[in-house]
């Protein structure tokens, strides 16, 4: 009579390697093969076996590059050992069965590790087993800065027809939209390349500032040479015959042939002024002017001060850039004031041109101004 010793197999198992599990299988099918069939057991000896517990002792070391789990299966249960009239085992069947459940057991092992929490192990020696899997992060990009983008704003006055560069004959036909200026008067003028004012005409729409109008009108003109540039310009004053606004459209102007009118681009203000604001207080003696600009021409910027009096208390320039794309550019300038007592004042902001003498563009902003 032989006793069934105990079996002790040693499994090599990397976490997270389907490889190892593949060979696994692979040993045991080879296993499998090899064990040779067992003789048929009495009933007693059928009976004995299947009321043993298989109970497995997993002991977990640390190696470098894996996990090393010790399996000691043990049957319990009934005696260990075959009655004495049981047929007794011989030796070749005792490896063949031990080496099958050693299998077997292993197989449970590797299920139970994939199935339950994993194992953690302990830090490895120096050098380090294993480097640590470095992980994707995204490069540093510098943070863009804003830059205020300019609100247009449309145009107190607007020539619709003709545009700029337009070809005209006698008479020049004139669509504009606007707003009146003082008692609903309206200025329209027609100034020739030498600066020599051609014609002038005082429309009146209502008798209130601020009024909404639409021009519609022909203007005639006569001229000695066969073309000529010119200008013409529509404006409004307040009451104290300071502008207040001013648009142009520079035309040539023919004796005879077909007149060809350009349209006009759009009815953006060609200058904004955004500080200081309309009807604001000012008490420093300095003035902040901030505002963008659509430069018509490269002339610089013309910054003024006028009071209801017709006093001129402060005046600077301001550089300007014409973007090819006609895009707006901020300007500003420090514009000093001298007052000895509260006053009524208009600031106004304006562009002439560098061909045809006179303003191209005008926008203004009245003020309260105090020492």
């Amino acid at each position: 009579m032989k006793t069934i010793p105990p079996v002790s197999k040693c499994i090599f198992f990397r976490p997270g390697s389907g490889r190892n599990l593949l060979l696994l299988f692979s040993m045991i099918l080879g296993a499998c093969a090899q064990l040779k069939p067992l003789p048929p057991l009495p009933p007693t000896v059928a009976l004995a076996s299947t009321q043993r517990i298989a109970t497995l002792s997993l002991i977990p070391t640390q190696t470098q590059g894996g996990v090393v789990l010790r399996v000691t299966p043990k049957l319990t249960g009934l005696d260990d050992t075959l009655a004495p009239d049981q047929p007794t085992l011989s030796d070749d069947e005792i490896v063949q069965t031990r080496t099958a459940l050693a299998a077997l057991y292993s197989v449970q092992t590797q299920f139970a590790i994939l199935q339950g929490p994993s194992v953690t192990p302990t830090p490895c020696p120096t050098p380090p087993c294993r480097s640590p899997t470095p992980t994707w992060s995204p490069p540093r990009t510098k943070t863009p800065t804003l830059t205020p983008t300019a609100t247009a704003q449309l145009s107190d006055q607007h020539i619709i027809s003709p545009g700029p560069m337009s070809k005209v004959v006698s008479p020049i036909h004139l669509i504009a939209t606007g707003s009146t200026g003082a008692a609903g008067m309206i200025r329209v003028e027609l100034y020739a390349e030498d600066g020599r004012l051609m014609m002038r005409q005082i429309l009146k729409y209502g008798s209130m500032l601020g009024s909404s109008f639409i021009l519609n009108l022909d203007i005639p003109f006569e001229i000695s040479v066969v073309a000529e540039s010119a200008r013409l310009v529509v404006s409004v004053d307040d009451a104290k015959n300071r502008p207040i606004a001013l648009t142009s459209s520079d035309l040539i102007l023919l004796t005879m042939g077909d007149a060809q009118i350009n349209p006009s681009e759009d009815n953006l203000a060609s200058i904004i002024i955004n500080q200081p604001a309309e009807a604001g207080t000012l008490t420093s003696g300095f003035m902040e002017v901030k505002g963008q600009v659509r430069a018509i021409t490269d002339q610089p910027l013309l910054i003024e001060v006028y009071t209801d009096e017709g006093a001129l208390v402060g005046t600077r320039q301001a550089t300007v850039v014409t973007p090819p794309d006609g895009a707006y550019h901020p300007f500003e300038a420090i514009v000093p004031y001298t007052v000895s007592q509260s006053k009524g004042a208009r600031l106004i902001v304006r562009q002439e041109s560098n061909k045809i003498p006179g303003n191209v563009a005008l926008s203004s902003v009245s003020l309260t101004l105090k020492p």
